[in-house]
């Protein structure tokens, strides 16, 4: 590394410690929600996050979000994706990458944001439990939120 190198990662290390920077292992799924979303819209994420079909397979979290990996079918999987295309506020973000640098069949990233909810999904289209051709996306922005002020 050059000098200038360490530089920036020193200066990005110190700036993290200085915002209260922290991360830590999962127990279970994990995201953030805009300040002032109602509590039944908190329920409806929670409830698409959470799923039985789907295996929560170990993930952390970050300052502002949080990662996570899934074991499941591609039935789990589409019925994942719709249920968090029908909360309001929220946004998708589907990957199919030819190279899946993950565990499981799906990988989950997700941040906080103002004004919505924020999911990148990375899915794995090299397992055996993944049917890439029967993959449904669905509409990637969800309805409107109506935030508390």
């Amino acid at each position: 590394m050059t000098l200038a190198g360490t530089v920036v990662a020193i200066a990005l290390f110190l700036s993290a410690l200085s915002s209260g920077a922290w991360s830590g292992p999962l127990a279970r799924p994990t995201y953030y929600a805009p300040p002032g979303c109602p509590p039944g819209v908190m329920q409806q994420v929670g409830q698409a996050v959470d799923r039985k079909d789907c295996n929560f397979l170990g993930g952390i979290f970050f300052s502002l979000g949080a990662s996570w990996s899934v074991g499941g079918n591609t039935f789990a999987l589409n019925e994942f994706l719709k249920g968090l295309s029908e909360c309001p506020g929220m946004r998708l973000e589907i990957r199919k990458p030819k190279d899946y640098n993950y565990k499981g069949d799906w990988h989950v990233y997700t941040f906080l944001s103002e004004d919505q909810f924020y999911f990148r999904v990375t899915i794995n289209t090299n397992t055996s439990r993944i049917v890439p051709d029967a993959i449904q996306i669905p509409k990637l922005i969800g309805p409107p939120l109506k935030l508390a002020k």
